[in-house]
């Protein structure tokens, strides 16, 4: 059966993926984008895919496009939120407007899509609205806590918009993914270190090699990470099974890392992943 989906996020990564193979399969892809090259290059993906400029953050816009599908397709069946960003570095040294800027674009944007678009899920025989989590969601890593700390949020509120809308038969689903090789790697190392830019050099010294760390994980993220199709086989089933799953943690490390959020202790958990940030400032000198 064809299905209207408009994906927030689409230019690369997990919302570029999700947009060809649901294209693939036959429905008609509404793919938010921000910049023009990615408009060009979406509209020139598939024919059931259409392009539309979508900033989350601008309200304005999201009314726009809300109306547009209206006026083209009367309804849509599927949402997925799937724009992010990741703020990375030291609590002490991240400016509060960088973590405004976090919650912003993780946690409120992806609301007010969802609340523009509900008029319209509700016009569906079967509508679903599909979140891209994190498995930063629930087990938080130090160095990346403005982002795990939206995901957290996150998973707070589709915890309650999932039993609000269960009355309406709108299903709703959370991707948790682990590490996946997408662009957003390369994309918050360039914000990190435009970032570092405006930091105290003095305070800087304090994490020095702590943020060489970090750099080197998003480095190794982006080459080693596991494939963006298993988060899009995820996708799927999230829009096409007649049982969509509540939660899909995708990846070994997201399951594992599920696994130990709920046995290990604070403190044994802590001394662990201190452990492993020693034994790679070890490996690295």
């Amino acid at each position: 059966m064809k299905k209207t989906i408009l994906i927030a996020g689409a230019s690369s990564g997990i919302g570029e993926n999700a947009a060809i193979r649901l294209a693939k399969l036959g429905h008609q892809v509404y793919a938010g984008v921000r910049k023009s090259e990615d408009f060009e290059k979406l509209n020139n993906l598939h024919e059931n895919i259409q392009a539309l400029y979508l900033d989350v953050t601008e309200s304005e816009n999201i009314k726009e496009v809300a109306q547009y599908i209206e006026e083209t397709c009367g309804q849509l069946d599927v949402l997925i939120n799937n724009a992010g960003i990741v703020v990375a570095g030291p609590l002490e040294l991240i400016p509060v407007s960088e973590l405004n800027r976090q919650f912003e674009v993780n946690v409120t944007a992806p609301i007010a899509v969802t609340q523009e678009c509900l008029p319209l899920l509700r016009k569906s025989k079967d509508p679903r609205i599909i979140f891209t989590g994190s498995m930063s969601g629930y087990f938080t890593r130090p160095f990346v806590g403005p982002y795990s700390a939206s995901k957290f949020a996150m998973e707070a509120m589709i915890d309650a918009l999932r039993v609000e809308l269960s009355d309406f038969g709108i299903r709703v689903s959370l991707l948790e993914p682990g590490t996946i090789r997408t662009p957003i790697w390369d994309k918050s190392l360039a914000s990190a270190n435009k970032m570092v830019e405006s930091f105290d050099p003095e305070r800087i010294k304090l994490y020095e090699s702590s943020l060489n760390l970090v750099k080197e994980g998003a480095r190794n993220a982006r080459d080693t990470g596991a494939s963006v199709d298993l988060v899009g086989d995820a996708m799927v089933h999230a829009v096409e099974s007649s049982k969509p799953k509540i939660r899909y943690r995708i990846g070994r490390d997201a399951k594992l890392s599920f696994v130990l959020s709920r046995i290990m202790p604070f403190h044994c958990r802590d001394w662990l992943i201190k452990k492993m940030l020693a034994k790679k400032r070890l490996s690295t000198r």
